[in-house]
């Protein structure tokens, strides 16, 4: 009987949990990560330009303009290559993209922060992509066109578990999110009993 592979898309703004939480489902449940930003700072970094979020975003946003899917080929491209059984892509953030996951049978977790929370998690890990002069300047980032997509997959309702980020610590989330895992599994299993 063949295991049926597990594959979640997390979805969420900036700064909401989706980097961390990708990293704990591989340390503690052995998922396998791909994450969307990957890519996009690679070819930042080829062509020159430091990784800032400013620049990421341009480059993500280029590549959008030249085929709306084009970040989607590659990630897909990875995840047919792999052979793990779960597999956690970070950095899901368009309807589009939700969309086919959807379609490959992944599961969509969307994390919600609000900005100023968002805000303060960034300034916290200081990472080169994060530095902005103000919460003016960081909220021109929050709701550039790249992320404005995080928006339309909640009200769309393209999400198959939502959490909001703002009062939950990521341990809190982690538990959420590995509960979530472990009822698919459980669902998956059975299914396969009546098979």
């Amino acid at each position: 009987m063949k295991k049926e592979r597990i594959i979640l898309g997390l979805a969420g703004k900036m700064a909401s949990g989706k980097s961390t939480l990708a990293r704990m489902l591989a340390e503690n449940m052995g998922f396998k990560v791909l994450a969307f930003s990957e890519p996009v700072t690679f070819l930042c970094e080829r062509l020159g330009f430091l990784p800032t979020r400013e620049n990421l975003d341009k480059i993500a946003f280029a590549g959008l303009e030249y085929d709306k899917h084009f970040w989607d080929w590659i990630i897909l491209g990875k995840l047919r290559e792999t052979r793990a059984e779960k597999v956690v892509i970070d950095g899901v953030r368009s309807p589009g993209t939700a969309r086919l996951l959807k379609k490959l049978g992944a599961k969509i977790v969307l994390l919600k922060v609000s900005p100023e929370v968002a805000y303060r998690r960034s300034q916290q890990r200081g990472a080169e992509k994060d530095r902005v002069s103000s919460f003016a300047e960081f909220l021109q980032l929050f709701n550039h066109p790249t992320e404005k997509g995080v928006d339309e997959i909640e009200r769309k309702g393209l999400f198959d578990l939502l959490l909001d980020t703002d009062n939950l610590g990521i341990e809190q989330v982690f538990v959420l999110v590995k509960a979530f895992v472990e009822a698919l599994q459980s669902s998956s299993r059975s299914a396969q009993l009546r098979a």
